[in-house]
């Protein structure tokens, strides 16, 4: 052997040595956490990577420390920032030492963090899956979709022991209008690596039965900015703008707009305002019922009132000539009264005179000439006397009958009823446009009359 051998101590020295020559100070270092653990002393261990933009395969590795007097520091910063923790998935810039240890091998040193770049990078992303939604054409398809104005099935997406959740059920439990609602409650990881995948399957169980529901509600009780990462993925995004129902975001974040947010149908901050939502969809409807039913009893109300008017009118055109006709139809009667019972009276008599020359003539004949000639004789007498009966009933019922079709449109009897006539110059005012201001108008009631001068005139359209 020509060379003599390095042992891996020594070429880790020199490793280490190298290292520390070629990088002398701090560098800041761009990567994607991997990993994180925070352990009982307090320290944090980080694995960075760096992926392949085309691929998302990992291109490049490190291990990196936080010591714990820089973490308990670093920690807040950050957070207080981004609004939201350093969790896995997120990119950061970081400022770092290269380190190289004979016996634990290459690592980074973090000394410092620049919330801005995360903020950045965040931003950044969700611009690219709002672009890729926009070019699919998909980014307003839910939005497009018609939400029913009483939207009483509801599919609620939500994790088990959400405190939202409570919150949302309680406030349509406990509205003060009444409204009943069918909840069916779909569990679904809410946050963390599996809640992209957890609530793309609780959707697509929801879409095997779209019948059954009106619209759908994804419900979260709030948290850190990190906790809302799955709704800003494209696979929960591009879910929810495709999706056959109606979807409703109330995710509980109060300053920051995810993109589900965006693509869904309605997003309100909060499940409560989800919940708020739904009740004012019921009100609106209900109190839109309420109004057509005003109108309803204005139009009949305008209806009854026109058409009394015309009644009043045809009352005081119709009632002076059929009061007439039935005086003359009566003087008609009387007279035709009169001259039927004369004209039975006579032919009574000038058929008892008949019969009494007859008897005369035939008192040398047998008794049974003279008895069916009697009898046929009371026979038209009585059928006569009968005929007239009937006759005189029918004419009084059909007078009776004519007297009470009047009195009913006598405007005495309608005024009686609550109404009142309102005439001017003892014309019959039917419409408030016959009516100019200073007018003096009387108005007639059952039991008396008053005046009065007209002041505004208010016309309805």
């Amino acid at each position: 052997m020509a060379e003599t051998p390095f042992t891996l101590l020594q070429l880790n020295s020199m490793i280490k040595k190298s290292v520390k020559e070629l990088f002398p100070d701090s560098l800041w270092i761009i990567g994607e956490v991997h990993e994180m653990n925070e352990n009982h002393s307090g320290h944090c261990y980080l694995e960075l990577v760096e992926k392949d933009e085309n691929s998302d395969q990992i291109v490049a590795r490190a291990r990196a420390t936080i010591w714990v007097m820089t973490w308990r520091m670093l920690k807040p910063y950050f957070e207080t920032a981004t609004g939201q923790e350093l969790i896995s998935g997120i990119k950061v810039l970081v400022n770092a030492t290269v380190e190289f240890h004979e016996l634990y091998g290459f690592s980074l040193n973090i000394k410092d963090i620049d919330p801005v770049y995360t903020l950045g990078d965040m931003e950044k992303k969700k611009a690219e899956i709002i672009r890729k939604l926009e070019s699919e054409g998909i980014m307003d398809m839910n939005k497009g979709l018609e939400l029913t104005e009483v939207p009483q099935r509801i599919a609620v997406i939500s994790s088990k022991t959400a405190a939202g959740l409570q919150d949302f059920l309680e406030q349509l439990r406990s509205n003060s209008f009444g409204y009943k609602f069918h909840i069916e409650l779909f569990v679904a990881v809410m946050q963390g690596k599996q809640a992209e995948v957890s609530i793309t399957q609780v959707l697509d169980k929801i879409y095997n039965k779209p019948d059954n529901f009106d619209a759908v509600v994804i419900i979260r009780g709030g948290g850190a900015k990190s906790d809302m990462n799955c709704f800003n993925s494209y696979l929960v995004a591009s879910h929810v703008a495709q999706f056959p129902l109606p979807v409703i975001t109330g995710i509980g974040h109060e300053k920051d707009v995810t993109i589900t947010d965006l693509v869904s149908h309605t997003s309100v901050k909060t499940p409560t305002a989800a919940a708020e939502f739904i009740i004012a969809k019921f009100n609106s409807f209900e109190t839109g019922l309420l109004d057509i039913q005003f109108r309803l009893a204005d139009i009949s109300a305008d209806m009854v009132s026109s058409r009394k008017e015309e009644l009043f009118s045809l009352g005081n055109r119709i009632y002076p000539g059929l009061k007439a006709r039935i005086g003359k139809e009566l003087q008609n009667f009387v007279r035709l009264e009169s001259s039927f019972s004369g004209s039975i009276k006579n032919y009574f008599l000038h058929l008892g005179y008949k019969t009494k020359k007859m008897e005369e003539k035939t008192a040398f004949s047998p008794a049974r000439v003279l008895i069916p000639k009697k009898d046929k004789i009371s026979y038209l007498q009585n059928n006569f006397l009968f005929l007239t009966k009937n006759y005189l009933s029918l004419k009084t019922h059909q007078l009776h009958y004519q007297e009470n079709i009047t009195l009913l449109h006598n405007p005495d009897n309608i005024l009686k009823k609550g109404f009142a006539l309102v005439t001017h110059k003892g014309k019959m005012v039917k419409s408030a446009r016959a009516l100019k201001k200073s007018y003096i108008i009387a108005t007639k009631f059952r039991d008396g009359r008053i005046e009065s001068i007209v002041g505004n005139i208010d016309l309805e359209e």
